[in-house]
């Protein structure tokens, strides 16, 4: 079957936080998934479902991406899904706190976890007091404080034309991925 796959690349991550936000890229790029545009969580989902295709969103320690790939007689659906996350997440408040409990769990359930205690051991004695130390999803603290208004503003710094990359692959002519960019 012919296949599309396109997608937004920036050039920062949870590197570029700060340690007091750590973790913020992490739940940005969670929440994005979680509602766009008109779309609530469950609507984007099932926009996504319908179309068999597959969307994913993730914050590393240098970059983040978000991208949607398909079937290429969808790219037009497929490029709208992908403007609404990439431009209009809607972080609503009740979304923000799942992902953020949902997190928080997860810390917990890392105590009970040896390999994991020991990467973020040898993080921080590697790495001190510098962003590096801090695991990339952040702390409890740290992840404890964000709130929607601190990921709609991760996403403004992070989202911008000049520090973007647009992918577009597969099933598809440069003339009609740009008339679609």
């Amino acid at each position: 079957l012919p296949r599309l796959a396109l997608g937004v690349i920036t050039r920062r991550g949870a590197g570029s936080e700060t340690l007091e936000q750590a973790g913020v890229a992490s739940l940005t790029l969670d929440v994005m998934k979680r509602g766009a545009g008109t779309r609530d969580a469950l609507a984007l989902a099932r926009t996504v479902e319908e179309m068999g295709a597959s969307l994913s969103a993730s914050a590393g320690w240098d970059s983040a991406s978000v991208g949607v790939a398909g079937l290429s007689e969808d790219s037009a659906r497929l490029f709208d899904v992908l403007a609404d996350v990439v431009h209009r997440p809607r972080f609503d408040a009740g979304e923000v706190a799942r992902a953020r409990a949902e997190q928080l769990a997860s810390f917990e359930q890392e105590k009970d976890e040896s390999q994991a205690l020991a990467g973020k051991q040898l993080a921080r004695l590697l790495y001190g007091g510098h962003r590096y130390g801090v695991s990339a999803d952040g702390e409890p603290t740290s992840v404890a404080k964000l709130d929607a208004r601190a990921l709609r503003a991760f996403h403004a710094r992070l989202f911008t034309p000049d520090q973007s990359i647009v992918y577009v692959v597969g099933d598809v002519t440069a003339a009609a991925a740009l008339e679609q960019v």
